[in-house]
């Protein structure tokens, strides 16, 4: 296999991560953002920072983890490089 096949392998499973993080989060998102929706219209003076707090909790995570999907990618291609150089 070639370097460039290889490495269009890993960015093509690191792509379906990225499609399955994203959606996994959005739907995280989306439950947080409802959460603070009803907390300001239930006028919950305690509930609110809490709710955005929780939604700012889980936008943070879904950075995080496509971050580290990132990573993971960038280093598998690193390997594969540097294997591809020592054997020819």
């Amino acid at each position: 296999m070639s370097l460039e096949d290889g490495t269009q392998l890993l960015r093509a499973a690191a792509l379906k991560q990225f499609a399955a993080a994203a959606q996994e989060m959005d739907a995280q998102v989306k439950q947080a953002q409802e959460q603070l929706v009803q907390a300001e219209n239930g006028q919950s003076a305690a509930g609110q920072p809490a709710a955005m707090k929780h939604l700012q909790q889980v936008q943070a995570e879904q950075t995080e983890k496509l971050q580290e999907i990132a990573a993971q990618l960038q280093a598998q291609i690193a390997a594969l490089e540097q294997l591809k150089r020592v054997t020819p």
